[in-house]
């Protein structure tokens, strides 16, 4: 009988001893480091109650030695402070143990294990053997740690992040992605990542683009399964500055309510970032207001305006350029800027209908925020004859879209290209794309009602952003009228080949080769012409075969009349190229622009030197008498400019006399105080 209660006692103290550690778990931490880096690791436990009588632990740890290496242990922050000692008794385990005379109670970090990374690659942190006390805890109730080492990141600050936007539930809106900083020592050339969205609440359109970070490069995104997008760039120069990497559209699903867009498995090359930031796309009943923007540069721009603000006044519309505009005007009113008062004239107030032609005195960025225009409700009362229009769209469009339904129009251009329209083909010209915020003048057969249509479905990024206009040292922006030309060649055109207008020894056109072999035969020069005169004769063609060649003269001279249209594409201004050496040459050294003219209070001068040489440079006024010498030295080849301030000359033409050993050109020049 004795035997019995002995034995039933001792099965109770065990149970009991045991007992009360049956639901403990000891946990030992992650941790994703690089190589080199420091690494702790805590080890902790749930809660132990005071009438445990807990007052020791201890415990092996077991890790990879090839990778990490123990350095030391501290207490953690839920025991007393008692003996506490730890040592490698063994490469690649360590033995734990913890004694007090007073109770452990409590949850949280028993001790923190520091380690350092010395190789890449994964290891567990195995625990075993912990007890407290005497008694050892159940394998189940000890959580291993993992820790992974990978090689240095250069860009383990940086955070990609998706963009929250505010979007209708109608029209579709773009969704940015967004990186910090990124340096040229990175040597960040290509990423990759996956979009995650909630497809019931939009749908991806099909159309993506750069954003303005990166350079022009190699980029595709497709939709895999529904709510997962892939995208993936490349390029061979670095991706440097901080902002937009991307932007996808989206299609909204109709609902109100909010969605989080989250990203998975980013790469800078080849290298994992874990600095993600999920958005969230707030979807709210009715349009949206949008900021609108476009970069205003010294001299003349055209420009309109398609969201409604809640004052369009001259003054509200443009007061983010702030002192830099000078003069602005449409088809029928005008306004002029002063200094401190404001935009005063018979223009008072922007419509959504009319292309605006703004000078500045110096470059700014516009901004106007506004509800976009009702395409539905923006009627324009087109005349026979010219008409300046606005692009009221909020998205680009191709321009046999965007106009059609337009059935009296003849021509249309922008500040730097046109497009002339032939019945049952559509438009054809160096203008392709109608952009937002531009400004066109449309030339009109006969009268018309026009609406613009609502935006095209487009599955592909047919609009990614696009390189910046460049013109070979040319500045429209510093006239203020246009014409076109439409030039052909009976002898083959060369695909580098240009022809020049040329005025007073000064570049006065924009070309571009339209090669319309399969349409019209043949291929074209389409020019614009420029001028800061209604009328100005003496416009002269030169052919130069490719970059730095010879500039010939093919044509004789021509006269500018603004706006006009001279050749299209069934009869264009036929130019023979069949030159020999011996015919007259206009060197590209003997070209001197003067920028802006009219000017207040300066203006600069550029000019290019062949060969080393003197150069001269003066400043007359009407009647002949010389005012100042500007230059009259010694100089490399090469590009020079220099400014001529005339602090104490009066409003008024003055001539610029320009002389080199073999060169000799006027200038004139238009002073406004």
């Amino acid at each position: 009988m004795k035997r019995v209660i002995v034995f039933c006692f001792l099965l109770l103290s065990i149970t009991f001893i045991y007992g009360q550690f049956e639901n403990t778990i000891i946990t030992v931490s992650d941790a994703i480091v690089e190589e080199g880096d420091t690494l702790l690791i805590e080890v902790s436990t749930t809660g132990v109650l005071y009438e445990w009588d807990v007052i020791a632990f201890q415990f092996d740890l077991a890790f990879d030695e090839s990778l990490i290496q123990y350095e030391g242990v501290t207490l953690g922050d839920m025991p007393l402070p008692a003996n506490l000692i730890a040592n490698e008794f063994e490469p690649g385990i360590i033995r734990v143990a913890y004694a007090n005379y007073l109770n452990i109670s409590g949850a949280g970090n028993l001790v923190t294990i520091e380690f350092s990374a010395i190789g890449e690659g994964d290891t567990a942190l195995d625990i075993y053997d912990f007890k407290y006390n005497s008694t050892f805890l159940e394998d189940e109730n000890l959580l291993d740690g993992t820790v992974t080492v990978v090689v240095p990141n250069p860009f383990s600050d940086v955070v990609i992040t998706v963009d929250s936007p505010e979007a209708g539930l109608t029209e579709p809106f773009d969704l940015a992605v967004l990186t910090s900083e990124l340096t040229t020592e990175m040597g960040g050339i290509s990423f990759q990542f996956i979009l995650i969205y909630d497809p019931g609440m939009m749908t991806f359109t099909g159309v993506y683009g750069l954003g303005d970070v990166p350079n022009m490069g190699n980029f595709i995104a497709n939709e895999t399964s529904p709510g997962v997008i892939n995208v993936a760039y490349a390029n061979v120069a670095s991706i440097t500055g901080d902002g937009s990497l991307c932007t996808i559209e989206f299609q909204p699903a109709g609902e109100e309510g909010e969605s989080i867009v989250s990203l998975d498995s980013f790469k800078y090359n080849s290298t994992n970032l874990f600095n993600l930031e999920a958005g969230t796309v707030y979807f709210l009943g009715g349009p949206q207001e949008i900021e609108i923007s476009k970069e205003i540069v010294s001299g003349w721009n055209w420009f309109s305006v398609n969201v409604v603000g809640e004052d369009m006044g001259i003054n509200s519309v443009l007061s983010s350029i702030g002192n830099n505009g000078a003069n602005i005007k449409n088809q029928s009113q005008s306004a002029i800027f002063y200094e401190n008062v404001g935009w005063w004239g018979s223009l008072e107030d922007i419509n959504n209908l009319s292309l605006y032609k703004l000078e500045a005195d110096s470059a700014a960025t516009w901004e106007y925020t506004g509800m976009p225009v009702d395409l539905a409700s923006t009627t324009y009362d087109l005349s026979g004859g010219w008409n300046w229009i606005s692009y009221a769209p909020q998205e680009p469009e191709d321009i046999n879209y965007a106009l059609d339904g337009l059935e009296n129009g003849a021509n249309i251009k922008n500040q730097s290209q046109s497009a002339i329209y032939y019945e049952s083909v559509g438009w054809w010209g160096s203008l392709s794309t109608l952009q937002p915020q531009d400004g066109y003048m449309l030339q009109m057969d006969a009268d018309q009602e026009f609406i613009y249509p609502l935006p095209a479905v487009r599955h592909q990024s047919v609009y990614s952003r696009q390189p910046a206009e460049t013109y070979d040292d040319f500045n429209p922006h510093a006239y203020e009228y246009n014409a076109v030309l439409i030039a052909s060649s009976d002898q083959p055109i060369a695909e580098d080949s240009h022809l020049i207008a040329c005025c007073e020894g000064e570049t006065r056109s924009i070309c571009q080769i339209l090669d319309y072999t399969s349409q019209f035969g043949r291929k074209f020069y389409s020019l614009m012409l420029y001028s800061n005169e209604l009328n100005e004769a003496d416009f002269q063609l030169y052919y130069r075969e490719s970059a730095g060649s010879k500039m010939i003269e093919v044509s004789p001279e021509i006269t500018f009349l603004a706006d006009m249209t001279m050749g299209d594409f069934i009869n264009p201004v036929i130019i023979d190229l069949n030159y020999s050496d011996n015919e007259d040459v206009l060197e590209p050294q003997k070209m001197i622009t003067v920028y802006p003219n009219p000017f207040n209070p300066e203006t600069n001068i550029h000019f290019e030197l062949a060969e080393p040489g003197t150069a001269f440079i003066e400043i007359y006024n009407v009647k002949g008498q010389k005012l100042e010498t500007l230059l009259n030295c010694e100089l490399s080849a090469g590009k020079h400019w220099l400014t001529w301030n005339p602090q104490n000359q009066s409003s008024g033409i003055y001539l610029l006399n320009f002389q080199t050993a073999d060169t000799k050109l006027i200038r004139k020049l238009i002073l406004l105080k």
